[in-house]
């Protein structure tokens, strides 16, 4: 039986809010949620993203017609590179 490194880290469970918030860095999100965030971006921690939290992002882009863009960076199994991923939700008019 394998062990599952990440089952370790701390979880934590964003709401629409949150991720609107990072996403757009408004100043209404809190000095912990970011800090939350970047700790998952950097592999210190789960993040739990329902998947209503993203049907409401969504929702939110299509409405103000405006696509939401994250880049993100995550570990590659392959030659311990890292590699830059793109999330954008919802298209531009």
């Amino acid at each position: 039986m394998t062990s599952n490194p990440s089952a370790k880290l701390p979880m934590y469970v964003v709401d629409t809010h949150v991720l609107l918030w990072y996403l757009t860095a408004d100043k209404k999100l809190s000095q912990t949620a970011h800090t939350i965030i970047k700790q998952a971006i950097n592999g210190q921690a789960n993040l739990v993203i329902p998947a209503v939290a993203l049907a409401e992002l969504y929702m939110i882009a299509e409405k103000q017609r405006t696509p939401l863009v994250a880049y993100y960076q995550r570990p590659s199994h392959r030659e311990q590179q890292t590699c830059t991923d793109t999330m954008v939700i919802g298209e531009s008019a």
